[in-house]
């Protein structure tokens, strides 16, 4: 967390929030986020600057076996996703299983990878 921070500080881009928090056991879910350990939310105002940093931050957390929060997150890119959540095949193959023709997904879905490769539009019709 201490690198994390000082590589905030030294960026430029002054967080209008911060969050800490002390997490339980990991559910279990194929895509659930919280895990036993501490989760630290930052709100960047979005300026010139910004997605570079959000990218420098989501290599850090991943290096650190972290990962982010969806509900959360504008910026992940779907390569970190899939790193960050290794269960995410798992929870593709269930989506196929009871949504074939991918009619349940949304820009955040398409952005991180969680619409099967083989769904496409033709395919929904």
């Amino acid at each position: 967390m201490r690198e994390i921070l000082g590589t905030v500080l030294s960026s430029g881009e002054l967080p209008f929030l911060n969050v800490l928090k002390r997490m339980g056991k990991e559910s279990g879910g194929l895509l659930s986020f919280p895990r036993e350990g501490y989760t630290f939310a930052i709100d960047f105002p979005v300026r010139r600057n910004t997605v570079a940093l959000l990218r420098r931050l989501d290599a850090m957390v991943l290096e650190a076996g972290g990962r982010i929060y969806l509900g959360k997150d504008s910026y992940v890119e779907a390569a970190t996703f899939r790193a960050m959540y290794p269960r995410l095949d798992a929870w593709l193959s269930t989506k196929a299983k009871y949504d074939p023709r991918g009619v349940f997904t949304s820009d955040l879905g398409r952005r991180v990878g969680l619409v099967p490769a083989v769904t496409t539009r033709a395919d929904a019709g």
